[in-house]
């Protein structure tokens, strides 16, 4: 009977260094060959990104390009490589969580190629996941208050958007989701911490390639916005929730106010909901599927001290303080959106 080969399936998740994994794969495929990891081309939107395109395509996601490569076509990639392990990577495959049967399609097909799946997942401590994914969030047109998108998350163990984006912070069902299909034993966690890299090849049984210097690769990472241009983010999405503005031209107003350069006396800062009541209460939410995923997983998520909290808490109130008297910045970044958005 013929040995089946390995094929690691890393589905994120999002805000956990995926950015800063698939583009140290990508960079060093031709390396990785050379020790029996495969990275394949199809499904991936750019020379240095995941597969993203299959995950689209199980997910019907209205981002899916057939042209840039379908799951039949990354089979066939699969088939012909003489490698005796293969990885695939998208955060978007955590979307499919509580999608069984477009987890069941991509397990046959990837048996199909004659390949064991090992699922890869990376967790991140869920206070610090929140705050993270708002902000990630609002660059697609997310138009909540922090606190509300807070309150909803701690609410459900998760939020959706767009319909089909789904992120769970309840690890539990999450994980449980993946391991319904592919087997307890063929799902793998890791806690979220840098340099990630270095976690990922852990995982796939691989060593440094040639020495890398993983601190070289920072720049792979997607910073942080500074409070001044998340505030302005969220007046510019409510207006356009308001005016029913398309989604081609929304784009422009929110990457305007991205790449905008701020005066030199706008604070600088990244503790946009640092600290709140909400994220008081969610410390004690995620306790339970924690306990479970440190029992299960062997993975430990530390939450906050209390201390630690309350100076959270007291240092968001001061940064929210901050940004009330930097109105005018904010103003002047939600009209230059608006003025791009219009001017297409």
């Amino acid at each position: 009977m013929t040995k089946r080969k390995t094929l690691y399936l890393h589905v994120g998740t999002h805000k956990t260094g995926t950015t800063a994994i698939q583009a140290f794969v990508t960079t060093h495929s031709e390396t990785f060959a050379r020790t029996g990891l495969f990275v394949p081309r199809t499904g991936r939107i750019d020379e240095t990104s995941g597969h993203h395109n299959i995950a689209w395509e199980l997910n019907a996601d209205a981002r899916y390009r057939p042209g840039v490569g379908t799951l039949a076509g990354l089979c066939e990639e699969l088939k012909a490589s003489p490698q005796a392990a293969a990885i695939i990577s998208s955060e978007d495959f955590e979307y499919l969580y509580c999608d069984p049967r477009a987890l069941e399609v991509l397990k046959v097909a990837f048996e199909g190629c004659g390949y064991q799946v090992e699922v890869l997942i990376f967790l991140r401590e869920q206070s610090a996941m929140i705050g993270s994914l708002y902000q990630g969030l609002l660059k697609h047109g997310l138009d909540m208050h922090y606190s509300a998108f807070t309150c909803a998350v701690i609410k459900d163990g998760e939020f959706a958007m767009h319909g089909k984006w789904r992120y769970c912070l309840s690890y539990e069902r999450l994980v449980a989701g993946f391991a319904a299909v592919f087997g307890e034993a063929h799902v793998h966690c890791r806690r979220y911490e840098r340099p990630v890299q270095a976690a990922f090849l852990d995982l796939v049984g691989c060593s440094l390639v040639g020495g890398t210097d993983l601190a070289s690769h920072a720049g792979w990472e997607n910073k942080a916005l500074p409070d001044i241009k998340v505030r302005a983010l969220r007046r510019y999405n409510a207006w356009v929730s308001r005016k029913a503005v398309p989604e081609s031209r929304a784009l422009l107003g929110r990457l305007a106010i991205i790449n905008a350069e701020l005066p030199h006396e706008s604070p600088d800062t990244n503790v946009f909901g640092a600290g709140s009541l909400p994220g008081l209460c969610g410390a004690l939410r995620w306790r339970g599927t924690n306990r479970w995923l440190l029992r299960k997983k062997g993975v430990r998520l530390d939450p906050p001290s209390p201390r630690q909290l309350l100076h959270n808490m007291v240092r968001g109130a001061y940064a929210r303080l901050a940004l009330a008297g930097q109105w005018r910045i904010v103003r002047w970044l939600t009209d230059g959106a608006r003025t791009a958005t219009c001017l297409r």
